[in-house]
């Protein structure tokens, strides 16, 4: 019984460190297109969940061997790492004019 809620939660903490990746990518997207406007807050916040998930899913795949999960969350973390260094660049540039 304790193995299929430990799975679960690999799952789901994979998964969405995938999808705040892609939501904070998204994001940047929205933030290159609008330029002087910052998005506001929800950037923050999606990158702290984003940044908690995929160290969970990391953290829970280490623990549980399971590989799969534990590539997912690298790749979660992978997408969080280029949509904040292209924010950065993109603030940067923005305050560089």
């Amino acid at each position: 019984m304790e193995d299929n809620n430990t799975n679960g939660e690999i799952k789901g903490a994979d998964a969405a460190s995938i999808l705040f990746g892609v939501i904070n990518l998204i994001l940047v997207a929205i933030f290159y297109l609008i330029k002087k406007a910052f998005v506001g807050g929800g950037v923050a916040l999606f990158f702290m969940l984003g940044f908690y998930a995929a160290f969970h899913a990391i953290k829970n795949g280490i623990k549980e061997m399971d590989f799969k999960s534990l590539g997912k969350g690298i790749l979660g973390l992978i997408l969080n790492i280029a949509a904040l260094g292209i924010l950065i660049l993109f603030i940067i540039r923005i305050f560089k004019k």
